[in-house]
């Protein structure tokens, strides 16, 4: 219906005009110009029409060819990351893993040797399982031909599968060493002279050390600067060496192994996340090696980090006697007696390592080489307000508290099971 010159349009915007032409009627110019735009509407709405039957179809068979080439991509994915059946192991095969290698070149030399189907699929078990990839040390393993991905990757990680590479030769290093005591261990384990360990070690940089490393974010100078120092970038494990190598070739090997765990717990992303530097995180991991054990790591951190940076505490000190140790140990200049310290030893001034009162922050430098256990603690410290820990059982069981009052607790629980602790006063 129309109401005097209006247009009604429908739902497709058609629309009937009110002036109509009797039959046989001169076509007036204003009816000439109704019918064209009418002609004009009728396509404008055909065009939508056809436009979004077009769109539709567009859509349905995008969806159609989406679906089948996610399934031609599983069907590729399958083929490329294809593995053997525990059914079809054959015989075996000496396959050697070689210093520097990683998941994918060990991948393709298991593939060259006939143990595993593809790449793929001994790359995907790696990258599932990628802490206890990292940990596959050079050696020789006896693997058999036609394995899964699963069972190679199994043994390779077990160290007691491992065998020296032919004519080399091998060293263990414990967590927690000192760089004094890793040196002097290995003069004696390789025969190479100590004289040529501390002239490697004097030199961070030609081991790979860059001075970013050594950076701090708390305004107190660094180990390097003080004293060239590589404490705690020389990574404790067991190593295979050439017998023709150097004292360098040695030290290069250890500090490049130190910065594939690095990345592996994300040590610098930590730190940023954490506001401070990626040599903090390392010193506080020395520590945390220092003071406990692995169950307790993420907590030891957490109350290094309340205490110093949080300032949970009035002195910002940390009171840790291992630090006080590990200066005895550097004047010494040689690996040093465990023995109780004296009130002098604790808190004296001129201690670059020094935790307590007169030295508030974290020490000069790390004091130890820690593993990846307390590598990965520093760089995820547990949640809470630990300030205080003490060893409360024979065994070592340790005990964390939050207040002065419950520290004093815990010491009182420790004297009461047999641990050597002086009361609270």
């Amino acid at each position: 219906m129309a109401r005097g010159d209006e247009t009604l349009d429908d739902d497709l915007g058609l629309a009937w005009e009110e002036e109509t032409a009797a039959p046989g009627a001169p076509k007036t110019r204003h009816f000439r110009r109704q019918r064209r735009e009418r002609r004009k509407r009728r396509s404008r709405a055909y065009l939508a029409i056809g436009l979004s039957v077009a769109l539709l179809a567009v859509l349905g068979m995008g969806v159609y060819w989406g679906i089948g080439a996610l399934q031609d991509n599983q069907r590729i994915r399958e083929i490329v990351a294809a593995d053997y059946d525990a059914t079809e192991m054959g015989g075996d095969v000496e396959f050697t893993v070689q210093p520097g290698d990683v998941g994918t070149t060990i991948a393709g030399g298991l593939l060259d040797a006939g143990v595993v189907k593809s790449r793929a699929a001994f790359v995907d078990v790696c990258q599932a399982q990628e802490s206890e990839c990292l940990s596959i040390q050079p050696g020789q393993y006896t693997l058999q031909q036609h394995s899964p991905a699963d069972v190679v990757f199994g043994i390779l990680i077990d160290p007691k599968n491992r065998k020296p590479i032919n004519g080399a030769k091998r060293f263990t290093i414990p967590e927690g060493m000192t760089v004094i005591e890793i040196l002097d261990k290995l003069a004696k384990d390789t025969g190479i002279p100590l004289a040529d360990f501390k002239a490697a070690a004097a030199d961070p940089a030609a081991l790979g050390i860059t001075a970013d490393w050594y950076s701090r974010q708390d305004g107190k100078k660094s180990a390097v600067a003080e004293r060239k120092s590589i404490e705690g970038f020389l990574f404790p494990s067991t190593y295979d060496y050439d017998p023709t190598w150097s004292a360098h070739d040695i030290l290069k090997m250890m500090v490049d192994q130190f910065f594939v765990v690095a990345d592996h717990v994300h040590l610098k992303a930590q730190a940023t996340a954490l506001h401070i530097s990626p040599y903090e995180v390392l010193i506080t991991a020395s520590l945390v090696q220092a003071e406990g054990h692995e169950a307790d790591f993420a907590k030891i951190a957490r109350v290094a980090y309340n205490r110093v940076y949080k300032r949970l505490i009035s002195c910002a000190c940390l009171q840790f006697d291992s630090t006080a140790n590990y200066w005895q140990e550097l004047k010494a200049g040689k690996p040093r007696t465990p023995g109780n310290l004296t009130a002098a030893q604790l808190n004296d001034a001129s201690n670059p390592y020094n935790t307590y009162a007169k030295t508030p922050g974290m020490p000069l430098g790390p004091i130890d080489n820690p593993g990846e256990a307390a590598l990965s603690a520093a760089a995820n410290p547990a949640d809470g307000n630990m300030l205080y820990f003490v060893v409360i059982k024979p065994d070592g069981t340790t005990a964390f508290a939050d207040t002065i009052d419950q520290h004093c607790a815990n010491i009182a629980e420790g004297i009461r099971n047999g641990v050597d602790l002086s009361p609270c006063p």
